[in-house]
């Protein structure tokens, strides 16, 4: 992908500013894509729905949140994707710090 320019013709950056108490999820397709035994897949209003549900707790524990529901949601499935999980949670603005 980047040799080919697919990878630089797809992003695109923007300054996104966060307030105390933001919560920003990052995840590769393994979360959504998770299935029950049904092949339902986990998706993203389920994975939403934890954050919402956690948006007080830590960062840490609104990670463990998310991966206790996707396997609880897959009970005995096996994984057939990898799962990439970040989870940042903005605590407090420092005055000292400005963003040019």
């Amino acid at each position: 992908m980047a040799a080919s320019g697919v990878f630089e013709g797809a992003m695109e950056e923007q300054l996104v500013r966060l307030q105390p108490g933001d919560v920003c999820v990052m995840y590769t397709d393994g979360i959504t894509e998770a299935r029950n035994g049904q092949e339902e897949e986990f998706g993203y209003d389920r994975l939403r729905d934890v954050v919402s549900a956690s948006r007080k707790a830590s960062a840490e524990e609104i990670k463990i949140r998310i991966l206790e529901a996707v396997r609880t949601f897959a009970g005995g499935s096996a994984y057939t994707d990898d799962m990439t999980l970040v989870v940042v949670k903005w605590l407090k603005q420092d005055p000292s710090q400005t963003v040019a």
